[in-house]
C-alpha cells in the first residue's frame, strides 16, 4: 500500500508524515507499539544531550571562573567528569534499545 499525502490544519503533509508523526508520538492514533517507543526513546535521548550540554557548559564556566581556588577548580573538573560520564551512560543504553528493537520488535 502506498501512503498517501495527509491533510493537516497547517497544510499538505508528504506521505511519510504519518511515519514521522507516529515516530515523534504525535499521533494518538498510532497503534504500532514499536514506533511509539522509538519516538519516545528519541526524544528522551534529545533532552539528555540538551541537559549534557548545558551541565558540561556550566561546568566549564565554573571551571574558567575558579581564578586558581583549588577547591573550585577540582569541582568543575569532577562536573565535567560527571557529565561525560552520565553521557556514555546514555550513549550506552541507546545503543542497547536500539539493539532491542532491531532484535526484538
Amino acid at each position: 500500500m502506498i501512503p498517501q499525502a495527509v491533510q493537516t490544519p497547517l497544510g499538505t503533509l508528504p506521505p511519510l508524515a504519518d511515519e514521522i508523526k507516529c515516530r515523534l508520538a504525535f499521533d494518538p492514533t498510532c497503534s504500532d507499539i514499536s514506533k511509539i517507543l522509538a519516538g519516545i526513546t528519541d526524544w528522551l535521548i534529545a533532552i539528555s544531550f540538551t541537559l549534557f550540554f548545558f551541565m558540561f557548559l556550566y561546568a566549564g564556566l565554573k571551571y574558567l571562573t575558579a581564578s586558581g581556588n583549588d577547591t573550585e577548580t577540582q569541582a568543575a573538573k569532577n562536573s565535567i567528569l560527571y557529565a561525560v560520564i552520565g553521557m556514555v551512560i546514555i550513549i550506552g543504553a541507546y545503543a542497547a534499545i536500539k539493539f532491542l528493537f532491531s532484535e526484538l520488535l
